[in-house]
């Protein structure tokens, strides 16, 4: 199924994910999310690898960019600000629709915000470029698919 970039949600905890049933937070004014997957290439490459190089997959990363309008009465745009300023983690889902809708699925990871760039443009909104990087935590990044409730 095709999924609309509108249609995406992206979610918060903040002070990262924890281990009993999270409540998220909808991070809903936002233009625009970058999660480029990432996996560091190994050169694997060997006398028997005859004409072709070779690798094998090393570390995975995921470097998270936001763009969202300046907007200091916006409570998730606070929570990110404050989580930059006070260097503590967030918990985030980026997830292709509801995360409480079934078939749902996206990244659940902890974060830290290691960029908070303010852009003043002459002719439009105050913008604010958002950088998220995994952070140090005993939460692992982990891929989920929302499942069905069981039925009663």
């Amino acid at each position: 199924m095709k999924i609309t970039g509108k249609n995406a949600k992206l979610y918060y905890i903040s002070g990262g994910i924890p281990e009993t049933t999270p409540t998220w937070v909808l991070l809903g004014a936002i233009k625009s999310v970058k999660a480029p997957l990432e996996k560091d290439e190994i050169d694997a490459t060997t006398r028997d690898s005859g004409d072709f190089k070779r690798y094998i997959g090393g570390l995975k990363d995921v470097p998270v960019s936001i763009e969202m309008p300046y907007d200091n009465a916006n409570t998730g745009f606070g929570v990110v600000q404050g989580a930059y300023f006070a260097d503590t983690v967030l918990g985030i889902a980026l997830m292709d629709g509801d995360i409480e809708t079934a078939g749902s699925q996206g990244l659940l990871a902890d974060f830290i915000v290691t960029g908070f760039d303010i852009d003043q443009p002459l002719d439009g909104l105050v913008m604010v470029n958002i950088s998220l990087k995994l952070a140090d935590t005993e939460y692992a990044p982990n891929w989920e698919t929302i499942e069905a409730e069981p039925a009663p």
